[in-house]
């Protein structure tokens, strides 16, 4: 059995108002639940502490700067990810006190 691993809160970066955007390695170092698995290298920027963009098409890439399709806002354990009116993507992730 095989558990999975999901996005962290403490990779997310509070940018006001509700908005959060999520730092990533590109190549990808760990599979997490909903992206590609670990060693893919999504199209766009590459290297340590790259931004996660979710495009209109739901597809996944790496920018090194934190626009609009950068950015999600939190409901409940999930990220929600809205570039355009027309789609609705979500990512889960957790957040834990040691």
């Amino acid at each position: 059995m095989n558990l999975t691993r999901v996005l962290s809160g403490a990779q997310l970066t509070d940018k006001g108002h509700g908005k959060y955007s999520v730092t990533i390695a590109n190549p990808l170092d760990v599979s997490y639940e909903g992206l590609p698995p670990a060693g893919t290298t999504l199209p766009g920027a590459q290297g340590p502490g790259v931004f996660l963009s979710i495009q209109p098409d739901g597809g996944v890439q790496a920018r090194k700067e934190a626009g609009a399709w950068e950015s999600c806002t939190i409901s409940g354990n999930l990220l929600i990810f809205s570039p355009v009116l027309e789609g609705v993507f979500v990512l889960p992730f957790a957040t834990f006190k040691a």
